[in-house]
């Protein structure tokens, strides 16, 4: 059987929402904070030193990994300090 699922609108919209919720936190994240710190230019320092030991590509997956912690906890955080502004004004 080649049954077709449709998906209702409704359900298009929910899943629709979150992806757009967390672009529009992206995007507020990528303007609010500065990316060239001190605190990513020792980072960079030593994940250069590495190269000289480790393959360039595993230093780049680690560099990676580690930007994108570091993007999820600016999100969460952003998430957490927005709750609790609600809260403050509710």
């Amino acid at each position: 059987m080649n049954a077709k699922v449709r998906k209702s609108k409704s359900s298009e919209s929910r899943s629709k929402k979150p992806q757009s919720e967390n672009q529009a936190i992206a995007k507020r994240l990528d303007e609010a904070i500065p990316l060239n710190t001190a605190e990513w230019q020792k980072v960079e320092q030593m994940l250069m030193r590495l190269t000289e030991f480790a393959p360039t590509d595993l230093v780049f997956d680690v560099a990676s990994a580690i930007a994108f912690y570091a993007d999820d906890q600016a999100r969460r955080g952003y998430i957490l300090g927005t709750a609790d502004s609600c809260k403050l004004v509710a």
